[in-house]
C-alpha cells in the first residue's frame, strides 16, 4: 500500500472535517448547488464526500486521477462539454489530482433532494 493511501485512509478513519466537494460554489437555490474545480498541473482537490447525487460538465481537460476511499485509483481524460452522472448512494468519498500537464477545469451540479 502506498504512502499516499496510508494518509487518506488516516483521513477517512479519523475525525477530521473533510473538504468541500469542489473549490467554490458558483450558484445555489433550492433545487441545486453548482460547484466550479479549477486544478492546475500537479494539484489536488482534498479528500471529501459527495452525498448528493451529481453531474460533472468537464470545460477544460487534463489526465486526472481519482483515488476512491477504497484504494482504487482511477485515470480519466474527458473532452470539454462532456457531461457525466453519478448516483452517489450511500455516499463518495474520494480525492482528485490533476497529473496531465494542463488546467483541469469543470463544473458539479449537486441536485438537491
Amino acid at each position: 500500500m502506498d504512502d499516499q493511501l496510508k494518509q487518506w485512509q488516516q483521513v477517512w478513519q479519523s475525525e477530521a472535517r473533510l473538504g468541500p466537494v469542489a473549490q467554490r460554489v458558483l450558484f445555489e437555490n433550492d433545487r441545486v448547488r453548482v460547484w466550479e474545480i479549477v486544478l492546475e498541473p500537479g494539484e489536488e482537490l482534498a479528500v471529501h464526500t459527495h452525498t448528493l447525487d451529481y453531474l460533472v460538465i468537464t470545460i477544460e481537460p487534463s489526465d486526472m486521477e481519482v483515488r476512491e476511499h477504497t484504494g482504487e485509483l482511477r485515470r480519466t481524460h474527458a473532452q470539454p462539454g462532456e457531461v457525466s452522472w453519478t448516483s452517489v448512494g450511500p455516499g463518495q468519498t474520494h480525492a482528485l489530482k490533476n497529473v496531465g500537464a494542463t488546467r483541469f477545469r469543470n463544473r458539479v451540479i449537486e441536485l438537491k433532494h
